[in-house]
């Protein structure tokens, strides 16, 4: 399970689902949580069921949008997502073409 604050300060929270997709749950402006919803569905050839192979990572890109990265299920493919806008909805899943495993260093691990 991964925690970060949003621009507007409002928490996410990303945890991988016994399905092993990435689900998200928000903090609401009027107070309480969001439902847990899927994150990203569609993208990959609408490969929206698209495992993942390892937890996720998340970070703020420079302009306060989140962004998040991922291992699939085959062990070796880097996918992201990230937000349009700050505090805004997600793209669909995209590849990071041309990234492997092999360049994320020796540190790396699958959970």
């Amino acid at each position: 399970m991964t925690v970060v604050r949003n621009q507007d300060g409002r928490l996410e929270v990303f945890a991988r689902g016994q399905d092993t997709r990435l689900w998200h749950s928000w903090q609401r402006h009027e107070g309480g949580w969001s439902q847990w919803e899927p994150l990203a569905d569609g993208g990959l050839e609408n490969d929206w069921h698209r495992p993942l192979g390892t937890f996720p990572t998340v970070g703020q890109n420079h302009d306060g949008r989140l962004e998040t990265i991922v291992i699939a299920s085959d062990g070796r493919s880097p996918v992201h997502s990230w937000q349009h806008e700050p505090n805004g909805d997600w793209a669909k899943w995209q590849s990071l073409e041309g990234w492997s495993v092999r360049a994320l260093g020796p540190g790396f691990r699958e959970f």
